[in-house]
C-alpha cells in the first residue's frame, strides 16, 4: 500500500512542476514607470514616476538598473525595453547590457520598444542596466537621461521550459509532500478512495496557492523552497502530535509554508552582502583580537545601551567559517526565526482548545508577526540578529514556565534563554521581573525557593549590565517620566505607537503628517483594551483561572509592552518619530501574538458566539498583519537600492555616496582598509 502512496507522490509532485512551468506567461511585463509597479524587482538611478503623454515612465539619470530576481520556470529568450529619448532632440546613443553583456541601441523621442536576445547561458536573476547621454533643463534641478516605461521578459516556449527547469527539486518535494499529507488527513483506517479525494484535494489546494504567490514567493531555487516547506512539515507534525485535527494541521502548516516562502524571497531579493551602519564597529572587535586576543569583557563589553555578547559570538564564527560571508547573517535570522514560530506552534499543544478554525487562525497568525516584512531593517542588517535572537529567546523562555510544572532543569533553562536574550538587547532586561511573575503566580512546588534563585540571578545580571556602562554622548537623557507629565505622556504614546506598527505600518506618518500618526497608537491603545477585556472573562471564569490557560498570552502581552516602554524611555527624547523604527517590531509582535492566543485557541468564553466574534476579531489582525507586509515592501527595495549604491561607492572609496552604510567617511575608510588588508567581508576572494 505504501507502495502506492509513494509513487502518487511521485507523480503530485512531478505535476506540480510541469504546472507551475506551464503558468508562467510568455511575457513576463515590469512596469517600472507605475508606482508600487516594482514588485518584485528592484531599480535603480530613476527619479519618481510621472505620467507622460498617457505612459507612465520614470526618468533615469543616465545610469539606471533594472534586477529581475526571477521566477521559478521562466527561461528568458530575450529583453524588451519600452524606452523614449529626451523630447525635441535627436536620437540618442543608449547602451543596454543584460547580465554584464552589451548592445547599443538609437533611441528617439518617441516611445519604442527595444528586443535585446538574452545571451546564452544567462540566468536568473538578470542585470539590466540602460546608460544614455543626460541632460540638464534649466527650470528642472534633476539630471535626466532617457524616458524608461517597462521592461518586460519574453520566455522561452513551454517545451524548451520544460526541458529547461532549473533546480525543480523544492517544488518537486512541495507537491509529494502536499499528496502525502492529504492521504495522512484522510484519517487512519479511511477508504483508498477517501484518502486518493483527500490527497488529491490536499494537491489541489496546494497548486492554487502556488499559482497566487509563485511570482512573487518562488525562485528557481531548491534550497530556498526546501527550507519553508521543511518549516510547514514540522509545523504539521507538531499540531498532529499534540492531538489537533490532521486537516486543520495540514492547513495550518500549508500557512506556515507560503509565509515562510514570501519572506524569504522578499528577504534574498533584497539583501545586500555589505556591512551596515553598527556592524562596522565589530571591525573594532576585530583589531582587538589580532592585537592581544580576546576576553570574557571584550564580548561583555557595551555597544550604545546595550550587551550585544550574543551578536559579537555569532558574527565571530562566521569571520572564522566563511571570511564574514553577510549571507549567513540573513540565513541566521530565518533559522531563529523559523525555529521561534515552531516554538509558538508547539504552544498550542498545551492549549485545551481543540477548534481547527481557531487553531489555523492563530497559527497563520502567528507566522505572519513573527516573520512579519515590517521588521525589514532586523532582516537586511547582520547586527539585528540579536534583536531577532532576544524575541526567540524570551518567547522560549516564558513557555518554558508557562507551560509545565516548573522544575529545577526548567527553569533553569529559561534562565539561560533570558540570559541569552539580555547579552543582546537591553529590553530583554524585562525578562527577569515577567518571569519573577510567572513563578509567583504559578507556585510550583518549592516556589519560595525558585523564586529566591530567579530573583538572585535576575538581580545580578541586571547589575552586572548596568555596571560600567556610560550612554554615549551624542544620545540624549532619557525621557523623565518620573518628574515631568509631558515626559510621561510621551512616553505612553511612543509606546502605544510602536505597539501598533506590526497591524498599521506607516513609518512616514510624521514626515507627511497623515493620519495614521493617531491611527497607529490607536491600534495599539485597542489592541491593549481588548487584551484586558478577554483577560477579565479568564479572570471571572473560576475554571479557567485555575488552569491559567490565560497565563502565557499575558506573560507575552506584558513582556511586549515592558520592552516598548523600555525603548521609549530611551528613544523618544530624540523624537516621536524614532519609535517607528522596524528593528523594534520584533518585540512588538509579541503581544498581538499574545492576544491572538487569547482570542483563538485560549480563549475563556464557552459560548458559540463569543467564540466566533472572538475568530473574526483574529482574523481582522491578521489581515492587518498580512496587509503591512505590502506597505513594507517598498522600504526593502529602498534598503536594497540603498546597499547596491553604497557598496559600489565603497569599492572605489567614494565616501561622499557611502552615507547608506555608516555616516564617518574617516572611520569607514579606516575600517575598510583593515577588511581589505584582511580579506574580509566584501573583500573575500570568494566574492570580489
Amino acid at each position: 500500500m505504501w507502495l502506492q502512496w509513494a509513487l502518487g507522490a511521485c507523480v503530485a509532485g512531478v505535476a506540480l512542476v510541469l504546472i507551475l512551468v506551464a503558468l508562467v506567461p510568455s511575457r513576463i511585463v515590469i512596469p517600472v514607470g507605475r508606482p508600487g509597479g516594482l514588485v518584485p524587482p528592484m531599480l535603480i538611478g530613476v527619479h519618481g514616476a510621472e505620467k507622460n503623454y498617457d505612459h507612465w515612465m520614470r526618468w533615469t539619470t543616465g545610469h539606471a538598473r533594472v534586477r529581475w530576481p526571477g521566477r521559478f520556470g521562466a527561461v528568458p529568450e530575450a529583453i524588451v525595453v519600452t524606452v523614449a529619448g529626451f523630447p525635441g532632440r535627436a536620437a540618442d546613443q543608449v547602451e543596454i547590457r543584460i547580465n554584464g553583456v552589451p548592445s547599443r541601441h538609437q533611441v528617439t523621442a518617441r516611445y519604442e520598444d527595444l528586443r535585446i536576445p538574452v545571451p546564452h547561458g544567462v540566468r536568473a536573476p538578470l542585470d539590466v542596466t540602460i546608460t544614455s547621454p543626460v541632460t540638464r533643463p534649466p527650470a528642472d534641478p534633476r539630471t535626466l537621461g532617457v524616458r524608461l516605461e517597462a521592461v518586460t521578459i519574453e520566455n522561452r516556449d513551454l517545451a524548451s521550459r520544460v526541458a529547461d527547469i532549473d533546480t525543480p527539486g523544492g517544488v518537486l518535494v512541495l507537491g509529494a509532500l502536499a499528496w502525502l499529507i492529504g492521504v495522512w488527513a484522510a484519517g487512519h483506517g479511511a477508504p483508498a478512495y477517501r484518502r486518493i479525494a483527500c490527497g488529491a484535494a490536499a494537491w489541489a489546494l496546494v497548486v492554487l496557492a502556488m499559482a497566487v504567490v509563485s511570482a512573487t514567493a518562488l525562485r528557481p531555487s531548491a534550497w530556498l523552497t526546501l527550507g519553508p516547506v521543511a518549516v510547514g512539515g514540522l509545523a504539521t507534525w507538531l499540531l498532529a502530535r499534540a492531538g489537533q485535527a490532521r486537516v486543520a494541521a495540514a492547513l495550518s502548516g500549508l500557512a506556515l509554508t507560503l509565509l515562510g516562502l514570501t519572506i524569504v524571497t522578499w528577504c534574498v531579493a533584497s539583501f545586500v552582502d555589505v556591512p551596515r551602519w553598527d556592524i562596522w564597529d565589530f571591525v573594532v572587535f576585530l583589531g582587538r583580537r589580532e592585537q592581544r586576543g580576546l576576553t570574557l569583557a571584550d564580548f561583555w563589553a557595551p555597544h550604545n545601551e546595550h550587551r550585544p555578547s550574543v551578536i559579537r559570538a555569532v558574527l565571530l564564527a562566521n569571520v572564522l567559517l566563511s571570511g564574514w560571508n553577510h549571507w549567513n547573517e540573513l540565513w541566521t535570522m530565518l533559522v531563529i526565526t523559523a525555529v521561534h514560530a515552531l516554538l509558538l506552534v508547539k504552544s498550542v499543544g498545551d492549549s485545551r482548545q481543540r477548534s481547527g478554525v481557531a487553531t489555523l487562525i492563530f497559527v497563520a497568525g502567528a507566522g505572519t508577526l513573527v516573520a512579519t516584512a515590517t521588521q525589514w531593517e532586523n532582516w537586511l542588517q547582520g547586527w539585528q540578529i540579536a534583536l531577532v535572537n532576544g524575541a526567540a529567546c524570551m518567547s522560549a523562555a516564558l513557555i518554558l514556565l508557562a507551560g509545565r510544572a516548573i522544575t529545577w532543569p526548567r527553569l533553569t533553562a529559561a534562565a539561560a534563554l533570558v540570559f541569552l536574550g539580555t547579552a543582546g538587547f537591553a529590553s530583554c532586561l524585562a525578562g527577569w521581573p515577567i518571569g519573577l511573575v510567572a513563578i509567583l503566580v504559578r507556585r510550583p512546588r518549592q516556589w519560595p525557593a525558585k523564586a529566591a534563585a530567579w530573583l538572585a540571578v535576575g538581580v545580578l545580571v541586571s547589575l552586572a549590565y548596568v555596571h560600567g556602562m556610560v550612554r554615549p554622548p551624542e544620545l540624549p537623557a532619557p525621557a523623565p517620566i518620573f518628574s515631568s507629565l509631558e515626559a510621561l505622556w510621551s512616553v505612553t504614546y511612543g509606546t502605544l505607537l510602536a505597539l501598533g506598527l506590526p497591524i498599521w505600518y506607516e513609518p512616514h506618518a510624521f514626515l507627511r503628517e497623515t493620519f495614521g500618526v493617531w491611527l497607529m497608537p490607536a491600534v495599539g491603545a485597542g489592541g491593549i483594551l481588548l487584551g484586558v477585556v478577554v483577560l477579565f472573562g479568564h479572570w471571572r471564569d473560576v475554571e479557567s483561572r485555575r488552569e491559567q490557560a490565560w497565563l502565557l498570552p499575558a506573560l507575552l502581552m506584558a513582556f511586549s509592552g515592558a520592552a516598548c516602554t523600555i525603548t521609549a524611555i530611551g528613544r523618544v527624547p530624540m523624537g516621536l518619530h524614532a519609535m517607528t523604527a522596524s528593528r523594534y517590531i520584533v518585540f512588538t509582535v509579541l503581544f498581538w501574538i499574545g492576544l491572538l492566543m487569547l482570542l483563538t485557541v485560549r480563549t475563556p468564553y464557552r459560548s458559540r458566539a463569543a467564540r466566533g466574534a472572538g475568530l473574526v476579531v483574529a482574523s481582522l489582525i491578521v489581515a492587518g498583519g498580512l496587509r503591512a507586509w505590502g506597505d513594507a515592501l517598498p522600504f526593502m527595495e529602498q534598503h536594497y537600492v540603498g546597499g547596491i549604491l553604497g557598496r559600489e561607492a565603497l569599492l572605489r572609496a567614494d565616501w561622499p555616496n557611502t552615507g547608506a552604510l555608516f555616516p564617518v567617511a574617516p572611520v569607514l575608510d579606516e575600517r575598510r582598509q583593515w577588511l581589505e588588508r584582511h580579506h574580509l567581508s566584501l573583500y573575500r576572494p570568494a566574492r570580489r
